[in-house]
């Protein structure tokens, strides 16, 4: 019977979740995204989770206790200006940001949720480990100090330029353009050396301005021995909204994950009846067009909205889905060919789109083109030849033998609600075919009949459909 207890009690110990506290100050909708995605999934796995945020559940679920702070500060959804987005983008984008948004939320340290939180922390249980949104304030890193228990920092955009050095992330600036650089690798000298420059320029300027936030680190936690910037040192672990494929290849510290695409989830959000109809009767396609959560279209120049109006009419009859917070604050002109909305359920809109079989080779065209890059010899047969010339590469063309796939999925096939299997057939039919008769074009016979070359291939790489 005793053992039979002790069992019990182990595995009781052992299937207990974390207790979590969540501080997401910053209200910023389009950030918080991700964090929420996170928090979901560690109440999804029987952790409780505490959640400070401006964004409480409109319904709650299990495990997952929101403390609102709603209203606390002015909202950034729908509400940045064009002359705001040329102040955050400019060359003082920095100081703009650490004023705008950074000693805000650092002064949200009086909040009455976080003066309770801070003088009464819960002990039945206490907090396990914090997760904790970084940006441009590091003001609220202390907490993790303060109630002794680690930290887990979330970064909603990639790796931040004043972030490497104190993270022991290595980085290379030859190579690996700033998050704040237009550039892209590989880059000429002068975008290597404008990417230095301007590297060391955004470290220099976070720190300057950052020396505001240290009088408040001060007077709630009374750390007046570091800078903001060395705080970011106490953190356990950083998750950062960072994928190779849309950002490039780097290295990363051990303490550093990349979670990109986290908070990628399908909600099954209905698409609105009159939405749907509209993308149905868009037999010529349609464009997508939005920018994002919290610039205003609506606040452009006029000659700027102009070349949008021109820009959308001169491509009917392909339509544009235009997604803008105050309609009626955009001036005359708008083309029929465009549709306005306020709001769109953005993972639905963007799974209409068609694949193109370029789309495909895109993954096998840089295979090839990194293997003659490392000094093998390459012999590819495609429909998509290089548009330059790379050693080691030779170009066999397939181009015309078969149609693009786009030519055989017209617009109005994309919205027929067919099944799996009749989707399979008409690949097998068209394409399936198609390619399996490419075997008695000249080119493929003369591989044939010359099979043995000089010197003798060694590996042969094909895709698999």
């Amino acid at each position: 019977m005793a053992s039979l207890l002790l069992f019990a009690s182990i595995i009781l110990q052992s299937a207990s979740g974390l207790r979590i506290l969540g501080l997401f100050p910053y209200q910023g909708k389009s950030h918080f995204t991700m964090c929420e995605a996170l928090m979901r999934g560690l109440s999804g796995k029987g952790h409780q989770v505490d959640v400070y945020s401006h964004f409480p559940l409109k319904n709650p679920i299990p495990n997952y206790k929101d403390f609102s702070l709603a209203g606390s500060l002015p909202a950034v959804a729908n509400n940045m200006t064009y002359e705001d987005v040329s102040k955050a983008t400019g060359t003082d984008m920095i100081g703009f940001w650490i004023g705008k948004i950074g000693t805000s939320v650092c002064r949200l340290m009086d909040h009455p949720l976080f003066q309770e939180l801070f003088h009464h922390p819960p002990r039945d249980p206490p907090y396990d480990i914090i997760v904790h949104e970084v940006s441009v304030t590091h003001c609220f890193i202390p907490w993790g100090r303060h109630l002794g228990i680690p930290i887990v920092a979330v970064i909603t955009l990639p790796l931040l330029d004043w972030l490497f050095e104190p993270l022991g992330n290595p980085i290379n600036l030859a190579a690996e353009p700033s998050i704040f650089s237009p550039y892209a690798a590989p880059m000429s000298f002068l975008q290597r050396l404008d990417n230095f420059i301007r590297f060391k320029s955004i470290n220099r300027d976070f720190d300057r301005f950052s020396e505001e936030h240290a009088r408040y680190v001060e007077k709630y936690f009374g750390i007046s021995d570091r800078k903001p910037i060395e705080l970011i040192k106490d953190v356990s672990l950083v998750l950062v909204n960072y994928d190779y494929s849309v950002s490039g290849v780097r290295p990363f510290a051990p303490i550093v994950v990349p979670v990109g695409g986290l908070h990628i989830l399908d909600h099954n959000d209905s698409v609105p009846e009159a939405l749907q109809t509209w993308l149905d009767q868009s037999d010529r396609g349609f464009v997508y067009v939005s920018f994002g959560s919290m610039t205003r279209l609506e606040t452009f120049p006029r000659h700027v909205i102009d070349t949008f109006y021109k820009s959308f009419q001169n491509i009917a009859p392909v339509r544009v889905l235009l997604k803008i917070a105050k309609p009626e604050e955009m001036p005359a002109g708008m083309p029929d060919n465009v549709l306005v909305q306020t709001w769109l359920p953005q993972i639905q809109i963007l799974s209409l789109f068609p694949r193109n079989e370029r789309n495909h080779f895109a993954v096998c065209g840089e295979l090839m083109r990194g293997l003659a890059e490392r000094g093998h010899y390459v012999d590819v047969y495609s429909h998509f030849p290089l548009e330059e010339y790379v050693v080691n590469y030779t170009d066999i063309s397939l181009r015309g033998t078969l149609p693009e796939e786009k030519t055989v999925f017209l617009p109005d096939d994309l919205y027929e609600r067919v099944s799996k299997e009749e989707q399979l057939e008409r690949w097998l039919r068209t394409y399936g075919k198609s390619i399996c008769e490419l075997m008695s074009s000249t080119l493929f016979q003369a591989l044939f009949d010359n099979a043995v070359h000089d010197p003798q291939y060694d590996l042969i790489i094909t895709e698999a459909r």
